[in-house]
């Protein structure tokens, strides 16, 4: 049995409700719900970064934050 580490996290109410009906229709309690939730998230995570898409993301991510700035600079030194 792997040693249990205690999580506080602030979701929104809605979600919460959400977990709450999954886990009422599959009999489990909240904690177990939320446990099944984000292994299976970070199944998912691993997936991703194993085929790359986190590195692509991250590369789109850093082009549009680029071009943001760029944009504000651009509009500040030619729309005066």
């Amino acid at each position: 049995m792997q040693t249990k580490v205690l999580l506080n996290a602030s979701i929104d109410a809605s979600v919460m409700d959400d977990i709450d009906k999954l886990s009422k229709k599959l009999h489990l309690n909240r904690s177990q719900m939320v446990n099944n939730l984000l292994i299976a998230s970070l199944s998912d995570a691993k997936l991703l970064e194993n085929l790359g898409l986190f590195r692509l993301l991250d590369a789109v991510r850093r082009f549009d934050n680029a071009s943001n700035n760029l944009n504000f600079y651009t509009k500040l030194v030619f729309e005066r």
